[in-house]
């Protein structure tokens, strides 16, 4: 099961992989094998880092409900700041070449980094997504904070509240994290896999005496 927990130190999804349809029996064998779970966890953490991007990317809760659109003050005021092409100098040229690795192409960095689109006017937020996994339980998300400030602007964008001086500012919730069920049925498939390759089916043949 999931639950996101958020503050200033910033957001984290945890995730105890026990209580998925179809992962008990197959995590259970990876533990009497390998006598941990971090490996495989590893390749879960993967790839729901990847899915969080994947909202940023369709603008959309991991679920598929669209995110609030920009205000037109919030679209007016990129503007001012610089070109596309500035902001993505800006996001830096290490994750800029990060990102065009993870695509199929540099192209759709143009796309991610329009200008009428949240949550990527830098790229940073998206760029600070990263997992944790330990012997028992992974955690995904992001410490990533203001500019200049000690508040999580990542657990403000998940959850929504209010911002700014005087907490004038009403930011609405657009959630990046998450754990659908068709995310914990493919990570189910994932961790088949891997038990797969590590020779857990040969052994499991071998044991019933197939």
């Amino acid at each position: 099961m999931a639950s996101a927990n958020g503050g200033n130190a910033g957001i984290q999804l945890k995730v105890n992989p026990f209580g998925y349809a179809n992962a008990d029996d197959v995590l259970a064998r990876i533990m009497g094998r390998n006598g941990t779970l971090k490996p495989a966890l590893d390749i879960a953490g993967r790839f729901l880092v990847r899915r969080a991007h994947e909202s940023f990317e369709r603008q959309e809760s991991p679920d598929g409900i669209p995110w609030a659109p920009l205000s037109p003050v919030t679209i007016a005021l990129r503007d001012k700041k610089g070109s596309r092409a500035t902001q993505l100098k800006r996001a830096g040229q290490r994750f800029a070449e990060r990102e065009a690795q993870r695509r199929e192409g540099p192209g759709g960095l143009w796309r991610t980094f329009s200008g009428d689109r949240a949550l990527l006017a830098t790229g940073r937020l998206f760029g600070s997504i990263t997992y944790h996994a330990g012997e028992m339980e992974l955690t995904v998300g992001t410490n990533a904070k203001f500019p200049g400030g000690e508040k999580s602007c990542a657990a403000i964008h998940q959850l929504g509240g209010q911002a700014g001086r005087g907490l004038a500012v009403t930011i609405p919730a657009r959630p990046f994290l998450g754990v659908t069920d068709d995310d914990a049925a493919q990570v189910g498939e994932k961790l088949q896999d891997y038990l797969d390759k590590a020779g857990g089916t040969a052994s499991r043949r071998r044991r019933d005496g197939l």
